[in-house]
């Protein structure tokens, strides 16, 4: 059961990461106003700090393993997981509603 519970909370913290990721990185970016003239240094500093926030998110899992009582794995996959499903579906849905 530890490992439902694990996955269960490993997934929805990569949801809330990925969401507040999307809401405070990419959706200027994403914005109709904003679309046609950013800077390209902005895309490539977006990218870097979701890669930055995406590792700090599963370092933090890991550096508190031993609080958890989940199953390990189970939470830091489920996270991973969370992270990319959530972290993209938030502009790919802001893309194909224009």
């Amino acid at each position: 059961m530890t490992y439902v519970y694990g996955i269960a909370a490993g997934f929805l913290y990569g949801a809330v990461v990925g969401t507040l990721k999307y809401i405070f990185i990419w959706k200027k970016l994403i914005s109709q106003k904003e679309a046609n003239n950013f800077a390209s240094t902005f895309l490539i500093a977006g990218v870097m700090a979701s890669f930055f926030i995406n590792i700090g998110a599963l370092l933090l899992i890991y550096f508190i393993r031993e609080m958890i009582p989940f199953d390990f794995a189970a939470t830091i996959i489920s996270a991973a997981v969370g992270l990319s499903i959530f972290g993209r579906s938030f502009s790919i849905h802001k893309i194909m509603s224009r």
